[in-house]
């Protein structure tokens, strides 16, 4: 009988460690350079220290904040387009983690979404601002994550052009979702981003990045388990009462 209430004990533990354990949620920022090919996408800190990107001093709340993640470095994995497709859900993959905080876990990412712009104007050798370009699949196989605006510091000429892209996942406890912006900023038009993309296959520049980590809600089959769980706790101290 000592056995039996041994182990319901811990199974009534193990019940009550999954219904507490708390989901993180809050935003952050980072940022850093990143190196683009057709199918890869790398990172390095400000510091050329590859897989790495430093915490911004602002912008930080929730269980991001109040705890000196402020100028600390992340972990950020690489991307490759074999085991991470633009604009399909992929089996989740380790991507992001706190190198001075790792009670936070880490960050998995299952998803980088397609660009939304047309490319109409991608190949376009007249430069005007406003202009916006996604790269079709006949330029990227698989699609491209990257939406490239041009600007005009005076409204006319175009001197610099923004790119951006959007990543989501999960929480590697699975009780948080989170997505992110990244920003790279260029002092050229995306016409000559891109054919120094074309020219040489890889375009390297800094880059900003906004995240935001948002508590979910447990899937349908995971409150069905542990509901099961613990009706079978409650079933077995009533034959233990019986007995």
């Amino acid at each position: 009988m000592k056995q039996t209430v041994l182990g319901i004990s811990v199974l009534a533990l193990a019940f009550a460690t999954n219904l507490s354990a708390a989901a993180i949620a809050g935003t952050f920022n980072f940022d850093g350079s990143v190196t683009v090919t057709q199918d890869t996408i790398t990172w390095k800190n400000n510091s050329n220290v590859a897989d790495k990107a430093t915490i911004g001093n602002t912008g930080l709340t929730g269980n991001f904040s109040g705890i000196g993640l402020g100028g600390t470095q992340l972990t950020i994995n690489d991307l490759d387009r074999t085991t991470e497709p633009v604009g399909i859900i992929f089996p989740a993959q380790t991507f992001i983690s706190f190198d001075a905080a790792p009670s936070l876990g880490t960050l998995l990412i299952n998803f980088i979404a397609l660009g939304q712009f047309p490319s109409t104007d991608c190949h376009n050798p007249v430069r005007l601002p406003g202009q916006v370009c996604t790269l079709s699949t006949a330029d990227v196989p698989g699609g491209s994550p990257f939406m490239f605006t041009n600007n005009a510091s005076d409204g006319v000429h175009v001197d610099s052009a923004t790119a951006q892209w959007t990543m989501r996942g999960v929480t590697a406890d699975g009780l948080s979702t989170w997505s992110g912006v990244w920003t790279a900023q260029f002092l050229e038009s995306y016409q000559d981003v891109l054919n120094t993309f074309f020219a040489g296959g890889t375009v390297t520049n800094a880059y900003s990045a906004a995240a935001i980590v948002t508590a979910g809600v447990p899937e349908p089959d995971t409150t069905i388990l542990m509901g099961a769980g613990l009706l079978a706790v409650s079933m077995a101290f009533r034959k233990l009462r019986k007995a």
